[in-house]
């Protein structure tokens, strides 16, 4: 694949909407790319001598007016999910701002779309963790971000809301651990379907539970990064469950259909409410959030494929469909 073109459609009136494009070309000896704002001209800028330092060239993509397509065109690239195949998924890991659909036809004419938020979709999650709020008062609305004049700018995830404000959520796992470490401390054990080569994995709980930092963030302290794959692959697993609160429904994971997900009242309703203002239902809303049982309906909201034709990214609300 020489090259892939990128579709950047706007379906919102606002006026301030850019694109950024970048990655490593693969063909021009790894080097850093990042597209112009002209969405043509390629530009390798050298290593800064420091921090901060302002890019020679423009490379805030416009999309235009309502309605308009910008079309780019990018190079052999490595990073941002684009390796030998195209991979791409609509994130909600740090935050919810704008709409985002993906529609991704290949050269044999096969069509795969995520359908991502509707223009009120961003609302729709606001006012969820508003509601969570008033029900539980955890701390929902604390990841609500606005202006200066009050106007809502964004919801953040509960990792980044933990990151400007480290005294949110700082008991909210507690009961739920508890009873998940009672289950598993005895004779009971939870079973953990690698879906690799090392099959399903038996084992039980000792007395150190996971701090603060670790339940939300999943990737330190015991769900750090190892070199061991099947660690990597058990670590996985076991963050996606605990994120849909089916730890204590299930002792052989990942196993139950995507309807048992976030029903105890202690869960991940971030990802709960982010899920359901997605018109499909799907969407990257936490690390891990692409695993699921073997069979199981995709979450994470991905398009991927080895021949890819065109990638249609539309921002705004109403996903449009190219390629056919």
């Amino acid at each position: 694949m020489a090259s892939l073109p990128i579709a950047l459609t706007k379906k919102t009136s606002s006026s301030k909407i850019y694109a950024f494009i970048t990655g490593t070309a693969i063909d021009n000896n790894n080097a850093l790319f990042l597209l112009q704002a002209d969405a043509i001209i390629p530009y390798y800028p050298s290593s800064p001598s420091s921090t901060g330092t302002s890019l020679a060239f423009y490379c805030a993509i416009p999309l235009g007016a309502l309605d308009n397509t910008v079309t780019a065109s990018i190079p052999h690239l490595a990073g941002g999910r684009i390796y030998s195949e195209l991979f791409a998924n609509i994130s909600y890991v740090d935050f919810v701002s704008l709409p985002v659909a993906l529609n991704l036809p290949n050269t044999s004419g096969a069509q795969q779309a995520v359908t991502g938020m509707p223009a009120n979709g961003p609302s729709t999650v606001i006012s969820g963790l508003q509601a969570q709020q008033a029900s539980d008062n955890a701390g929902w609305s604390s990841l609500v971000v606005t202006d200066s004049s009050g106007a809502i700018l964004r919801a953040l995830s509960p990792n980044n809301g933990i990151a400007l404000n480290n005294s949110l959520f700082q008991d909210y796992w507690t009961s739920y651990l508890q009873a998940v470490f009672a289950q598993y401390s005895g004779s009971t054990t939870l079973s953990i379907d690698t879906q690799a080569q090392w099959g399903v994995v038996a084992g039980s709980v000792d007395s150190r539970q996971p701090q603060l930092r670790h339940r939300w963030q999943r990737r330190s302290g015991p769900f750090a990064a190892s070199s061991s794959i099947e660690k990597g692959a058990l670590i996985a697993r076991l963050a996606a469950v605990f994120n849909r609160s089916v730890l204590l429904t299930e002792d052989v994971t990942p196993n139950v259909d995507a309807s048992a997900y976030y029903q105890d009242s202690v869960t991940n309703h971030y990802a709960r409410i982010v899920h359901g203002a997605n018109t499909d239902g799907r969407g990257y809303a936490f690390s891990f959030d692409d695993f699921m049982p073997t069979g199981g309906e995709d979450q994470s909201g991905a398009v991927q494929d080895g021949a890819p034709q065109l990638l249609t990214v539309t921002v705004g609300g109403k996903m449009t469909m190219q390629g056919k």
